[in-house]
């Protein structure tokens, strides 16, 4: 079912800023250069916390075929923030979520660039009734 979604995922991710040199990233815009520079701190920190906890798992991989998985999941996935209970103030951390096939539609945010997907959790029995 899944065999065409996971044939879209990109093989080659050197357009990726965090591929780029910090030449080519210091020639995008402030808020695209600070999430590009946020990007590579997480996946230094992360692969340096799977190094520390799991020798064997670093021995076997490397820190840029663990970036390009890495990529392909962030460039798929969608944020989503969740909440305790319908209806309740308590925040749960912001997570990231795979939906395949969604990922594939324009989910910029905005009407500056062109939004015509939207997303919304509307109930916990997904109804449509709450």
């Amino acid at each position: 079912f899944f065999q065409p979604w996971y044939r879209s995922m990109p093989i080659d991710t050197s357009n990726f800023p965090y591929r780029w040199s910090a030449e080519a990233r210091a020639r995008l815009p402030k808020d695209a250069r600070d999430e590009a520079e946020a990007q590579t701190a997480k996946i230094a920190r992360w692969w340096a916390e799977l190094e520390a906890r799991n020798a064997t798992f670093a021995a076997a991989y490397d820190v840029d075929a663990f970036a390009h998985e890495v990529l392909l999941v962030s460039s798929r996935s969608f944020g989503v923030q969740a909440v305790g209970e319908v209806d309740s103030p308590v925040q749960l951390p912001r997570r990231h979520a795979m939906m395949p096939v969604a990922d594939q539609f324009n989910h910029h945010v905005g009407k500056k660039h062109g939004e015509n997907v939207g997303y919304d959790f509307m109930s916990k029995d997904w109804d449509g009734s709450g």
